[in-house]
């Protein structure tokens, strides 16, 4: 099968373009510069493309699809509505596999297993979590979380789900968790959700978020304002949550509190102002000497980082100028991310990869296309994983001079392998 395709192979001179403006953006400042004009249109090559991926993975030559078709995600914007799925989480084993979750959090999905160039569905496994030291998988089940060793590995323990008696009123529906975070150890598991956020551990569940005050104010306002409606519990909207690789802090906020911090037993020990207008995203370093939270307005956001040691007592106000906080990053809202060495690699709203030093200096920016929904990193550090609402998961060589002249950014990155997950289609290699 012979491959075309005209307007697509612009696509690497448009990249080099844009490449050149944002290199001298990110090194000079933006004032006086034009924005290059957006790609040509693909549209009308897409059923080429569709035609042509498909073969280039039955006879197994991506090569030669990769030439004639160059990694983009512009020219398929216009069919990704119908195509494109979230997937909101990812886990990367010491051999290589690769578990994802295929659909939002509050929708039907399903898990998929990535061996090499095989994929296979998963029978049930539908929320996943896996501990920063990649040792542990936490899997939601019906009653609880289970905390394997690895993939396939032994049950280490059974974190069961909080009582209608903790939470103060009964739940009108099951436990759905959107993140689960195993602790290092693998004898607890952060449990986030729109319904809380909670330590569990197996005797015991600690309820983080909504706080106590909270549920106060709540029930008061209920009682006072919709005396009509059934009390239930505050709807946490924006939930997220970290763990250091210690386990001695948690850090956890939704859209409606400020950043907050609890010790291991879950007390409290911090209120942070964040720096946008609502909580969306933390992150503790690779070896917990800092912590990045992110907030965001709209599509943007600003991430500030604080050093470990300096959390106990600290309390600040929205946008507080403080000692101890550091203003690592000031465009993007942030939806996904991992630690390594000095570093932090981000994901944002619009589909750019960010990676940026504890003083928040630019080391290098890439473009996946679409949100960033999930990221994980090898063992070793060096290749990272990371999935977008448009149905990819891109893997990426960290530190490689490979990157090719069709990738947008810039920096010693590559991608090897894009994977379209897109509905009613078989998996697909580009």
């Amino acid at each position: 099968m012979a491959y075309h395709s005209n307007n697509w192979r612009q696509i690497p001179q448009y990249v080099a373009t844009y490449n050149r403006f944002l290199e001298q953006g990110y090194r000079d400042g933006w004032e006086g510069l034009d924005e290059p004009d957006d790609p040509p249109s693909c549209d009308l090559e897409f059923p080429a493309f569709l035609d042509a991926i498909i073969y280039a993975n039955q006879v197994g030559d991506l090569t030669g699809f990769r030439d004639a078709w160059p990694l983009a995600y512009a020219p398929l914007c216009a069919r990704l509505n119908e195509l494109g799925q979230s997937i909101p989480m990812l886990a990367v084993f010491d051999d290589g596999k690769i578990l994802a979750r295929l659909g939002t959090t509050y929708q039907s999905g399903h898990a998929v297993l990535i061996d090499g160039d095989k994929v296979q569905a998963v029978a049930d496994i539908g929320c996943f979590g896996q501990s920063a030291n990649g040792q542990w998988l936490a899997i939601a089940g019906e009653h609880g979380v289970v905390i394997t060793r690895g993939w396939q590995g032994e049950m280490y323990c059974v974190c069961p789900y909080p009582s209608a008696l903790q939470m103060g009123v009964a739940l009108d529906e099951p436990w759905q968790p959107e993140k689960l975070v195993p602790f290092d150890d693998g004898r607890a598991v952060l449990f986030v959700s729109a319904q809380g956020c909670f330590i569990l551990e197996p005797q015991q569940s600690i309820r983080l978020l909504p706080t106590n005050q909270a549920c106060e104010d709540h029930f008061q306002w209920l009682a006072e304002d919709c005396p009509e409606v059934p009390q239930s519990l505050p709807h946490l909207d924006m939930v997220h949550g970290a763990v250091s690789s210690d386990g001695q802090w948690i850090a956890v906020g939704s859209q409606c509190s400020a950043h907050l911090v609890f010790d291991r037993q879950g007390n409290q020990v911090a209120e942070i102002g964040p720096h946008s207008e609502y909580p969306h995203f933390a992150l503790f370093s690779a070896k917990d000497e800092q912590l990045l939270l992110n907030a965001c307005h709209f599509y943007n956001g600003a991430s500030i980082s604080v050093p470990c040691p300096k959390i106990p007592g600290l309390y600040t106000d929205f946008y507080q100028e403080h000692a101890d906080i550091t203003v690592v990053e000031q465009a993007a809202r942030v939806y996904a991310g991992v630690a390594r060495k000095d570093e932090y690699i981000i994901g944002d709203a619009y589909g750019w990869l960010r990676c940026v030093d504890f003083q928040g200096q630019l080391r290098w920016i890439h473009h996946i296309g679409s949100t960033i929904d999930a990221m994980v990193l090898s063992a070793d550090g060096q290749t990272l994983i990371c999935s977008s609402y448009a149905g990819f998961i891109s893997i990426l060589e960290l530190d490689s001079d490979a990157r090719a002249p069709y990738e947008l950014g810039f920096g010693p990155v590559h991608e090897s392998r894009r994977w379209l997950f897109w509905k009613n289609m078989q998996p697909l290699m580009w």
